[in-house]
């Protein structure tokens, strides 16, 4: 967890568990309880995996297809717009 404090929280937590149970066994019909296992990595936003944010043919990571050579881009195009 944050600042390196793991230890310590689950080491509270399982005395806060073990007074519990001492003092009302009758609440836990499982038996004494054991803190939970913390996960190995945890994400807000998950990244996404490499091959998700690679081009199929060269590797390199692309926002937008490819432009068509075939097609050359006109001076005088209406459509296109500079800066």
């Amino acid at each position: 967890m944050h600042y390196n404090r793991i230890d310590a929280v689950l080491t509270d937590h399982a005395a806060g568990l073990t007074a519990a149970y001492a003092a009302h066994p009758e609440r836990f019909v499982h038996g004494p309880p054991t803190p939970r296992r913390l996960p190995a990595v945890v994400y807000i936003n998950p990244p996404a995996p490499p091959e998700a944010d690679q081009h199929e043919h060269d590797g390199l990571p692309h926002a937008l297809p490819a432009a068509d050579p075939s097609h050359p881009i006109e001076e005088n195009d209406p459509d296109i717009k500079r800066h």
